[in-house]
């Protein structure tokens, strides 16, 4: 049923929202840092934003460590290390200054991190031999930067005035913002495509009724050791998504739930992970690196026909241009699709006494405690699984171990594609899927730590980064750091079934890093950051700058606001005429 919904939230909040949350929003109050010091020891203190994924993942790191040094003397009176975890609340970096410059800790693991900005405040240790060193010591034949990307490469690493390629920090985790669905429901409903079947006549079938269509990627097999599989059955357009959640209304399922108290960001999330798949990495990056070639601008009809415009070649004082790439409009369209059709989603999906965890918790309950209904699909992070752990112990708790976390059966749901013709372009591509990095993740060691130290400190920095450091924080977390590292049968062995879900995504997903080190990125990379990077439309002489506001409560059209997109980056250009960021 489609309606005009009253939201009663200023965009301000929505502003200090998307300031004040990484992962998820985090409760008032935090982790008071536990464990008493050693005076027989010499610290390395390690500071870690503890929402979404905790600090678990430490744990086995910090015991070998700690195992490999303990007879070893970097103090007089003084044998072994302890590495004390400041397990902290406390986010995002960009607040932090001034503790980072005042406090103890030397080694920070967090999220909402402006590299340049903190760089060029002095508070990150330069670490360019630990990041180039042939990690030699620890078995391995290459070198922490070897397991990056050229776009990761290109960011993290500063020419300095030597000509020299300098580091002063590196990512953190991967993380991906989407949907997630319940396997178990999908196969005892039948909500699979049928194969022949497709678009606004899809129709859905269990997997023991007949062969399933090729889902989103467009294909199905393994090849070239990718299993193109996993996606099978899954909607593989807009429409057919929309169609199976008319299904699901009728059945009495919820179709989508998601966080209440911060629909805002959650929806904006949602925005740059549907448009990121429909640009695909190459149009997406250039909204960062601002200089490429775009081969997808276009203007949009009242009835939704696309125009499409000449490709451009962009350069920073061009860069406004790109309000009119064509993805854009697709993750309007979509996204108007779900917020304005009740049926879609639950009743408390724009409730602000819904928290994230109360939608997770919803969401592995439904339909297994007698009081919730079913559910399908979870709108949320990749960390929402490592989130959900005390309702999962909960429900253990109430109901029986087989309702453990590594006994339950939910996946990542890729995204499907705006059309048909979407599919077949995908079906020809290695990796069909194109994800949107979440948060801005950051890890470095402060500048300051004692000159007779900083090697220990580099050391234990450095041993986080070898290949076992990272598959025991995937193994930990059933998520992915930001890194190239090949997970082990035995490690898989270990995970959830949403973890082995992300570990599939990534062999067939190109990642977009939503930074680079053009000049007026770096001048302006709160504004690019934030996710309010082309958000602002000019609709009828009125400004919007929050897009669910408009559908919901003035009824503007997906199309008026993709074209007022152009018409507000025109007027307010986020680059000036020298090149420079205003």
């Amino acid at each position: 049923m489609k309606a005009l919904k009253r939201i009663a939230t200023c965009i301000l909040a929505v502003v200090m929202m998307v300031a004040a949350f990484a992962c998820s929003p985090v409760p008032p109050g935090g982790v008071t840092p536990g464990g008493d010091i050693d005076d027989k020891k010499t610290q390395i203190y390690v500071y870690v934003y503890n929402g979404g994924y905790g600090s678990a993942w430490l744990d086995e790191a910090k015991k070998r460590f700690e195992e490999i040094h303990k007879n070893d003397s970097y103090e007089e009176g003084k044998t072994g290390v302890q590495v004390y975890i400041n397990d902290s609340s406390k986010s995002p970096f960009k607040n932090m200054q001034n503790t980072i410059a005042t406090g103890t800790d030397e080694i920070f693991f967090g999220e909402g991190g402006y590299y340049y900005i903190l760089k060029n405040a002095g508070l990150l240790q330069d670490v360019t031999d630990v990041v180039t060193d042939i990690m030699d010591e620890y078995g391995e034949s290459k070198s922490i930067e070897d397991k990056l990307t050229e776009e990761q490469k290109n960011y993290f690493g500063i020419v300095e005035s030597d000509n020299e390629t300098h580091y002063y920090g590196l990512p953190h985790y991967s993380s991906q913002f989407g949907f997630i669905y319940n396997v178990d429901l999908f196969d005892e409903m039948g909500y699979y495509v049928k194969k022949g079947t497709s678009g606004k006549d899809a129709q859905f079938i269990k997997k023991t009724q007949g062969e399933l269509a090729y889902g989103p990627d467009g294909r199905t097999g393994i090849a070239n050791g990718i299993n193109y599989s996993e996606d099978d059955g899954l909607p593989a357009t807009y429409e057919e998504f929309f169609t199976l959640l008319a299904l699901m209304a009728e059945d009495q399922v919820v179709p989508v739930t998601w966080c209440g108290y911060a629909y805002q960001y959650y929806l904006q999330n949602m925005r740059l992970s549907v448009a990121a798949d429909a640009m695909g990495l190459d149009e997406m990056m250039i909204n960062y690196t601002l200089n490429g070639t775009t081969n997808t601008l276009c203007t949009v009809s009242a009835d939704g026909t696309i125009n499409r415009l000449p490709s451009e070649d962009i350069v920073p004082v061009s860069a406004y241009k790109l309000a009119q790439q064509e993805g854009w409009y697709h993750s309007l369209r979509f996204l108007d699709e779900l917020v304005m059709n009740e049926d879609y989603y639950h009743t408390l999906a724009f409730n602000q006494g819904y928290y994230h965890t109360d939608a997770q918790e919803d969401f592995i309950n439904a339909g297994k405690d007698g009081v919730t209904k079913e559910m399908a699909i979870l709108m949320d992070g990749t960390w929402w699984e490592s989130e959900a752990t005390p309702a999962y112990n909960r429900m253990v708790q109430s109901m029986g171990d087989e309702y453990a976390k590594t006994k339950r059966n939910f996946k990542w749901m890729p995204m499907p594609k705006p059309t048909q013709a979407h599919v077949d372009q995908a079906a020809t591509q290695d990796k069909p899927y194109t994800v949107y990095d979440e948060n801005e993740p950051l890890c470095f060691i402060r500048s300051g730590v004692a000159e007779w130290k900083l090697p220990l400190v580099k050391e234990f920095f450095k041993f986080l980064h070898t290949d076992v450091s990272l598959r025991e924080y995937t193994v930990t977390t059933n998520s992915l750091r930001s890194f190239d590292y090949t997970l082990t049968e035995d490690d898989l062995s270990k995970m959830t079934t949403f973890g082995r879900s992300l570990v599939d995504l990534k062999t067939k997903a190109n990642m977009v890093f939503p930074y680079s080190n053009a000049k007026a990125y770096v001048e302006k990379q709160t504004a690019y950051s934030s996710g309010a990077y082309l958000t602002n439309t000019i609709v009828n002489a009125t400004t919007y700058s929050a897009w669910v506001n408009a559908f919901m409560e003035k009824g503007v059209s997906p199309e008026d606001y993709f074209n007022g997109l152009y018409t507000y980056s025109k007027e307010f250009p986020i680059v000036n005429i020298s090149g420079d960021a205003l």
